[in-house]
């Protein structure tokens, strides 16, 4: 990863103990129609992957596999004005329980609220700006994908390769007066899944729940490779797998040790419940099929006291949580020692307002 100094960033390891952010609510504040370095990077990735599928791919003797990264969409919420325009703001609906009386109260959702300087509300005209730049910024990103498929058609092969689209993380995007990621709710941690190619039936919807876990095995049977045998513990299954089996009932993980934070968070999905378990602090619950807009936490309900208990039980299968959130804090705090401390650290100010892109591609437009 092209991180900035080579020593990332430091500042989030605070964790907690982390001071207010204030460039957070400018980053919201500041959106609107323009050109940014992502943009820039996200152009060259186009080109780059399109002049490889057209003028190398098919020049490979054996099995080929061609990762191509976006940044977009992300912060800074800035959309080139062709894109921005396509979507005047006040005709976008509004995130759910945006609105300040509706906000989900947690005390680790407090404390991220805190520190992105955001307990104050934007105003309406504020937030629909930014989920207008927000869905310019994801047309901008379908058009470079779109330039890349192309270059797959245009070499003659795209009925004998694979396709995986799929993303990191998602975006709050103001819906429970949260933004960015850092949190278990489902426009945070849910994120697109795709697949196209030879032997995937086009249009067909798959529901048993996925995880990015599963990318490694699906890109080694894609490419007609097979698992090794130390590979047998790990925890993805095959996308085609799943294809071929139809739907099932099957469990997925989460967990989060970083950035707003105070201790570790971790979250189970099944079929129909979402189970948060964050260390040292109330779980939350939420029925997914009931309430998939995750809008009442029902871990405090006697009448959901059983199910929270068998999800709890679930989740200590797969990890113990709190010795997992022992481990992460005590390498963060040697990380944060071995900078100096967290007075240097602070003193040294927020090194990433967001991640840039490498001086080449900005230098030398490759």
């Amino acid at each position: 990863m092209h991180v900035l100094d080579g020593v990332g960033d430091l500042y989030a390891l605070l964790r907690g103990d982390m001071p207010v952010r204030a460039q957070s609510r400018r980053q919201v504040l500041e959106a609107r129609a323009g050109e940014s370095e992502y943009i820039r990077y996200d152009r060259a990735i186009a080109e780059m992957a399109g002049r490889w599928l057209r003028t190398e791919a098919g020049e490979q003797s054996r099995p080929w596999c061609l990762y191509v990264g976006f940044v977009t969409p992300h912060f800074p919420l800035i959309a080139p004005e062709r894109y921005f325009r396509l979507y005047p703001s006040e005709t976008l609906p509004l995130p759910v329980q945006y609105d300040y009386e509706a906000w989900a109260r947690h005390p680790v959702l407090d404390l991220k609220r805190r520190q992105e300087a955001l307990e104050t509300p934007f105003a309406e005209k504020t937030v629909r700006n930014a989920v207008a730049a927000y869905y310019g910024l994801v047309t901008f990103l379908d058009e470079q994908v779109g330039l890349v498929l192309q270059a797959l058609k245009d070499a003659g092969l795209e009925e004998s390769t694979r396709i995986v689209y799929t993303t990191d993380h998602g975006e709050m995007l103001g819906e429970h007066g949260l933004w960015w990621k850092s949190s278990m709710y489902e426009s945070s941690v849910a994120v697109p899944l795709i697949l196209a190619g030879p032997d995937i039936p086009a249009g067909k919807v798959v529901r048993t729940n996925a995880a990015l876990a599963d990318l490694y095995p699906t890109i080694v049977e894609g490419v007609g490779a097979t698992l090794r045998p130390e590979d047998a513990d790990l925890p993805g299954e095959s996308l085609f797998r799943l294809i071929r089996d139809g739907e099932r009932p099957r469990t997925v993980f989460s967990e989060y040790h970083a950035i707003f934070s105070p201790s570790g968070i971790f979250m189970i999905r099944n079929s129909r419940y979402k189970y948060v378990h964050y260390v040292g602090y109330a779980p939350q619950l939420f029925d997914l099929v009931a309430d998939p807009e995750e809008t009442r936490d029902l871990a405090g309900e006697a009448s959901h006291a059983e199910v929270l208990a068998t999800c709890e039980g679930e989740l200590r299968t797969i990890c113990d949580p709190e010795a997992v959130d022992r481990r992460a804090q005590a390498d963060q705090h040697a990380r944060l020692e071995a900078a100096g401390g967290r007075a240097a650290v602070l003193a040294g100010g927020v090194k990433i307002p967001f991640t840039p892109a490498p001086g080449e591609f900005k230098e030398e437009g490759r």
